[in-house]
């Protein structure tokens, strides 16, 4: 315990001492945090200066391939970090980000000795919108709120329109997908997310041609049916990123508010 509370310290240090030297008001800090099984999850910390570890905290999984993590997530990491949110945001050296690495960086994020007393939210872009739903179909008492932006949420209507299957899936698996497509549909996350008590938010541009708004809509429909808390927005004429200045700026003050309002 003393050690985890030593590490926690030094890691705000730390942050502070960054956003001294960089002159920002949003430090930035690479840390790594335990898997299962005895590897190691990475990511960066952004923090507001001065901020301790009480604050709400917010897991961003980025999309799969990462072209997006140094616009649009990166932007809207450090926004979250200067509104007084701590945002730890995955990396991986992969195209994929495994839900055991969302719920590790979930842990390290957790209050020393305390799992449940710190409200965590999670945001996912695409793929790692597909991680992020899994997560929280998977341990449901762990986040008091989620965001989905263009997120994979249906793997059997995924493939059945794209024919794309998750990223590094094995040659051996995807070849028995392929030939039995009707096995997807027991997969996380949709099915698995109609217990679910955390309010959800899901973000779509309608000429969305990587991941077809058709998932966002039927996930909607179905957390509507099961009285789960859920949005959805839709920016029309967007695709799989939003292009325009305008809509960009609407889904960070919509994503900072929805946050605001979950996690304080």
């Amino acid at each position: 315990m003393i050690r985890i509370v030593l590490l926690a310290f030094l890691a705000a240090s730390a942050r502070a001492q960054q956003a001294k030297k960089t002159g920002s008001s949003v430090s930035e800090l690479s840390i790594e945090f335990p898997l299962p099984g005895g590897s190691a999850g990475h990511g960066i910390i952004f923090a507001a200066q001065g901020s301790g570890r009480e604050q709400p905290a917010v897991v961003v999984v980025p999309d799969s391939p990462r072209e997006r993590i140094d616009a649009e997530v990166r932007a809207l990491s450090k926004l979250l970090a200067a509104r007084g949110l701590e945002v730890l945001e995955i990396s991986t050296t992969g195209t994929n980000i495994p839900v055991e690495a969302v719920l590790g960086a979930a842990g390290y994020l957790s209050s020393p000795g305390q799992a449940n007393s710190r409200r965590i939210g999670i945001l996912g872009y695409g793929w790692g919108g597909h991680a992020a739903l899994s997560a929280v179909a998977l341990s449901s008492e762990t986040w008091s709120a989620a965001v989905s932006v263009g997120g994979v949420s249906d793997l059997y209507v995924h493939y059945r329109l794209t024919r794309e299957l998750p990223p590094e899936t094995p040659d051996s698996q995807a070849a028995l997908w392929k030939e039995k497509p009707q096995l997807l549909e027991g997969i996380f996350p949709v099915q698995a997310l109609e217990t679910v008590r955390a309010p959800i938010l899901l973000f779509h541009g309608t000429d969305d041609a990587r991941v077809p708004r058709q998932e966002s809509d039927r996930l909607y429909a179905r957390l509507l049916q099961r009285r789960v808390s859920v949005g959805l927005i839709l920016y029309p004429k967007e695709g799989h990123a939003f292009a325009r200045a305008q809509n960009r700026n609407d889904f960070h003050r919509r994503v900072a508010e929805f946050f605001d309002k979950k996690l304080r």
